[in-house]
Formats: structure tokens, C-alpha cells, sequence
């Protein structure tokens, strides 16, 4: 029973460990607050906090980052096992943690632990989905830009100084 659990422990320390992710970049960039929905958006926020908290990481994997994804559900898979093994040892045919508190409090961690990360996935992805569309916004940009100003101005040669009339353009695209 210890190696199990300890295996669950190592499950979900290894699963809440920082992913390598495109995110960890994004978020030093783009400020989660400043997002505003547009059409074009590969990412809903709202449906990646919804898938989110039916399976926990589903959602970040939805928004395109499946390294963070993957450790919250093994996060999560690890609170689930550490659960089970309280629950299968506490019902145990050899009696031996019958009632124990050991078995109720692999339950109650596990399944606290569950929770709390059930809820940070919902939060989490919700800022990875508006966090990686302020970034597919900021590489996808599209237009052209062209702006024609007219120019009057002195120019100076060794000798003398004539004014000069014409045309700047600025481009941006």
C-alpha cells in the first residue's frame, strides 16, 4: 500500500511540476486582463473553463497547450488514486486499516486535493485561452497601412540653401 501511494505522490508532484509550454513565454508578454473577444479568436475561454472542470487539463489542452494539460490531469489522476487507495484500504478483507485514520485521510486529501486542482484548471484555462489569443492575434496580424503626407523644408548644400517640396510615405504591414 505505501509504494502506491507514494507513486501517487510522485504522479502528482511530477503532474503539478511547471510544463514546457509556449504559455510560460506568452504570459511574460500579454496581460490576461486586457482581452477582449473577437471573432477570429481560436480560443473561447468560456468553453475551455467548462471542458476544464468536467476533466481537469482538457481545458488548457484545448487552448493548445498540452504539456500544461497533461499535468493537471495526472496531478488530478494522482489525487484520485490516493482516494482509491484509502477507500480500498479501508474496506480491506485482512481488517488491518478498518476504520483507520490513515484510510480517511488518503480520502480527504485526495479528494481535497481533486478539488483544488479542478478549480485552478478552470482558472488556468481560462487565462491560457485569453493569454495565446492576444499571441495568435499579435502573429496572425493582417492589413496594410499606407499613409501619404506632404514635405516642405529647407535643404542645406555647401553654398546655399534651397526649400524642397514633396510627397513621404509611410507604410506599415
Amino acid at each position: 500500500m505505501l509504494k502506491v501511494v507514494a507513486v501517487s505522490l510522485l504522479l502528482v508532484m511530477v503532474g503539478l511540476g511547471d510544463a514546457i509550454a509556449q504559455y510560460r513565454i506568452n504570459k511574460e508578454m500579454y496581460d490576461y486582463h486586457t482581452w477582449t473577444a473577437r471573432e477570429d479568436d481560436p480560443y473561447d475561454p468560456s468553453s475551455c473553463g467548462k471542458v476544464s472542470f468536467l476533466f481537469p487539463g482538457l481545458g488548457q489542452m484545448t487552448a493548445g497547450e498540452y504539456g500544461r494539460g497533461a499535468a493537471f490531469m495526472g496531478s488530478s489522476a494522482g489525487c484520485i488514486i490516493i482516494s482509491l487507495v484509502g477507500i480500498v484500504s479501508g474496506f480491506s478483507a485482512s481488517q488491518e486499516y478498518w476504520g483507520s485514520p490513515l484510510a480517511y485521510s488518503l480520502v480527504g486529501v485526495g479528494l481535497a486535493g481533486y478539488v483544488a486542482i479542478d478549480i485552478w484548471s478552470v482558472v488556468d484555462a481560462i487565462r491560457v485561452a485569453k493569454v495565446n489569443n492576444l499571441a495568435w492575434r499579435d502573429r496572425n496580424k493582417y492589413g496594410f497601412n499606407l499613409q501619404i503626407a506632404p514635405y516642405i523644408g529647407p535643404i542645406q548644400t555647401f553654398e546655399s540653401t534651397s526649400t524642397q517640396a514633396g510627397l513621404s510615405f509611410r507604410m506599415n504591414f
